[in-house]
């Protein structure tokens, strides 16, 4: 252990703190790989000097190396991550040889796995290039297709016809960017084959493959816990077990979530800690020697990584698994965070954008606060609080990597994870893994230990249902900066330092420690936008088919117009609920806790189909329609939901008009509030809404036709409105011809693409005013 002004310091996280500078500033793009290359050869002279004349400066000779040559690599690293096909191959249908490099997953009819293109067939010649891998999607729609489909296995050559795509980017600004996912693995393009026949050659492999063997007896697992479990578990334990995370219940992933416990339901280094401590136990029971039990788990581990996939969260769980055996087997258990922080370099080696990954970051992090922190703390305030210690440590530090990557946190999941945590990974997983060892020689002994853990499962999940009311709501936060995060951590580096520090007199270490707590707790719910925020938002939140547009006033009042789109299907047919995968995340990402109004123009599943999951997660002031009577089963539950919370439910007509705030009005132009005819269609009787803003004047047309708009033009002056909102997403039964005429609207294409804008806006659709 090296000693640099009186502090005890390890090289290996004096490393990793330098690996993460260099490789965060070289993302930054703060400098190019010669600013690196010289920092860490310059580091390297002036170091070796002061030692050899002063034996001092080892501690800032690392750092300055490792910071250097990180940030060297990494820009190499970005450099040579590029794709070599050319742009103009998008969307085109060309044969190309490869080799299958992964495991296959099979979603909604399809076979998806990673191919490495080595050769393109492009205007009757083959090109040979470097290997390059791609996602490649195989559909299937017969059963004999499908078993076909099972000959694609890893490292076997294919030749096949397949249809270059572009990963798709993030449609919406806090959305999932598909696109920079693939991008940090490496992989730029997506390839389709629309069947199985396609496929026009396929090797067979010769001799045994280590690989394939493995992916068959996951097979068999998978197929055994089938037999196990009912489906909906089964689907849990095989994301637990071997890593087959498309496979669970959608309504079982959401309950996970709402507790925020949905790391539980990955392979991680709590389950891995699970199964290697109930091995451990084992073996030590048959009194193999410590050293000798930890030398035998150490050469499982790797095989266990293989088994599950080898996905990243398995790799980083597992090499912190073998480092940790190893500090046992030498007797250096004790330095565990050195172990840990050689975990950590490692990865960042093997792959530099794993830095990035919300997986990464809560692995490390977390468990190097809970192994430096958490016993001096238990040392000052006693034993019997470690585990209430040791859940609120995790939740602080986790606190903003969580909302930086979710956009939401709520309270109640520091207790979630202190009760239940255990319970899954240290006692309900390792017994899970036991049943599958003893069904290899006692298929009836397995099925039996499965059935009991089957049923502590269901009353664990029946608990977990009976308290989800009280973790429903969940604080909305925007992305903090780096310089919030910064004195985040700075305030809690403080607050630990005070409360564990035997040189603090009792009632000063009270006194500090309270301050920097409510420190902490003002900049958490001061979120940073309202530092800021001077300006009227309207965002056109892009749905797919159907509309929801948000209004963000400067006084912090928020109105949400429709919240629609069509159903589509997800894994296992289940309905993709545009509500809970767009609207409701994208609200979370701007940072809102409230909708002071909601507006539903009218009874389009397309226009209010997302509303029951933004019902449910967020409260709502007030509901505004049209007043037409629901005309389906959706909008009638919809409305008992409203009716059942307790929301007021107000119906708009023509005429009503007020001031939301100074400078902001509003007025409603549709529907007549004499109309009657109930049997028209709803579209005419939208609500049309103009806003008047700072001058500005927005005009919300909802999804009148093409009569409903002539009355508008007969009855008002449009030549005063800055921008409209077109009918009907753009369709031919509105948007009369006479529309153009007036040369100050903005149009709106069909799917939000921005026609013709005046005023300021951004490339997303977002407007400030």
């Amino acid at each position: 252990m090296l000693s640099y002004f009186g502090i005890q310091f390890r090289p290996m996280l004096v490393v990793a703190c330098a690996v993460t500078l260099g490789m965060v500033i070289a993302d930054r793009e703060w400098g190019n790989r010669t600013f690196f290359w010289m920092i860490a050869l310059f580091s390297a002279l002036i170091g070796i000097t002061l030692y050899i004349w002063f034996y001092r400066g080892i501690v800032p000779t690392l750092f300055c190396c490792f910071f250097g040559l990180a940030g060297f690599y990494y820009t190499i690293t970005q450099e040579a991550n590029y794709s070599q096909f050319a742009a103009d191959w998008e969307d085109k249908q060309l044969m190309v040889s490869g080799s299958i490099t992964s495991g296959t997953r099979y979603d909604q009819g399809k076979v998806q796995l990673i191919l490495s293109v080595d050769r393109v067939l492009y205007k009757d010649q083959w090109r040979a290039i470097l290997p390059e891998r791609m996602l490649w999607s195989i559909y299937f729609q017969t059963e004999k297709e499908q078993e076909l489909a099972n000959q694609l296995k890893r490292n076997r050559k294919v030749i096949a016809f397949i249809r270059f795509n572009r990963p798709q980017i993030a449609s919406n600004p806090g959305g999932f960017d598909y696109q920079q996912y693939l991008y940090r693995q490496k992989i730029h393009w997506v390839a389709t084959s629309r069947s199985i026949g396609q496929i026009q050659w396929l090797s067979k492999s010769s001799g045994f493959d280590l690989w394939n063997w493995i992916d068959e007896q996951r097979k068999r697992v998978n197929q055994q816990l089938d037999l196990f479990y009912p489906k909906s578990l089964a689907g849990l334990m095989k994301s637990m077990i071997t890593g087959e995370r498309n496979e669970v219940d959608d309504s079982l992933e959401q309950l996970y979530s709402q507790l925020g416990i949905i790391h539980l339901i990955s392979i991680s280094g709590m389950h891995v800690t699970g199964l290697v401590g109930v091995c451990f136990w084992m073996l030590r029971r048959l009194r193999i020697t410590r050293e000798k039990a930890a030398s035998i788990l150490m050469l499982m581990l790797p095989l266990y990584m293989i088994f599950a996939g080898a996905e990243p969260p398995v790799i980083r769980a597992g090499i912190m698994g073998i480092l940790g055996l190893f500090a046992i087997c030498i007797g250096r258990w004790q330095d565990i965070i050195s172990f840990l922080a050689t975990a950590y370099v490692l990865q960042l080696g093997w792959n530099p954008y794993q830095l990035w990954d919300v997986g990464f970051q809560l692995s490390f992090f977390v468990t190097a606060a809970l192994i430096i922190v958490v016993p001096s703390l238990v040392e000052r305030f006693g034993p019997i609080w470690s585990g209430f210690i040791s859940a609120c440590v995790a939740e602080a530090v986790s606190f903003p990597i969580i909302i930086y990557h979710y956009y939401q946190s709520s309270i109640f999941s520091c207790i979630s994870n202190l009760l239940l945590t255990p319970i899954l990974t240290l006692l309900l997983y390792p017994i899970a893994c036991i049943s599958l060892l003893i069904s290899l020689i006692w298929q009836a002994g397995g099925k039996w230990l499965a059935d009991w853990n089957r049923i502590l499962i269901e009353q664990i999940h029946q608990l977990m249902l009976f308290v989800r009311p009280l973790f429903t709501w969940h604080a909305s936060w925007e992305p903090p900066s780096l310089g919030w995060c910064l004195f985040y951590y700075f305030l809690l580096l403080v607050t630990w330092w005070v409360l564990s520090s035997q040189h603090i007199r009792f009632h000063w270490q009270h006194r500090i420690s309270l301050l920097c707590l409510i420190g902490i707790v003002l900049i958490i719910f001061q979120q940073p936008s309202s530092w800021f925020l001077h300006e009227t938002r309207v965002t056109f939140i892009d749905v797919g088919q159907g509309d929801a547009t948000l209004i963000e006033t400067n006084e912090g009042r928020v109105i949400l117009i429709d919240g629609g789109g069509l159903p589509s299907f997800t894994k296992q047919g289940q309905t993709f609920d545009v509500g809970m995968r767009v609207v409701v995340p994208f609200l979370r990402y701007r940072g809102i806790q409230r909708i002071d109004d909601l507006i539903v123009t009218h009874g389009d599943f397309d226009h209010y189909g997302g509303l029951l999951a933004v019902t449910k997660q967020l409260p709502i002031g007030r509901v505004i329609r049209n007043g037409f009577p629901a005309q389906t089963k959706e909008e009638r539950r919809l409305i008992h939901l409203w009716r059942e919370m307790k929301i007021p439910i107000v119906q708009a007509h023509d005429g009503i008009s007020g001031v939301i705030e100074q400078g902001i009005e509003w007025s409603f132009w549709n529907p007549h509030h004499s109309y009657r005819h109930l049997e028209e269609e709803t579209n005419h009787h939208s609500i049309v809404t103009l806003f008047t803003i700072h001058g500005y004047k927005l005009l919300m047309t909802g999804d009148i036709d093409e009569a409903a708009e002539m009355e508008l033009m007969k009855h008002r002056d449009l030549k005063q409105i800055d921008i409209l909102k077109v009918a009907h997403h753009g369709s031919k039964t509105s948007s009369s011809a006479d529309y153009p005429k007036l040369h100050h609207i903005i149009f709106l294409q069909k799917m939000y693409k921005v026609h013709y804008i005046k005023r300021k806006r951004n490339s997303q659709g977002i407007f400030c005013i």
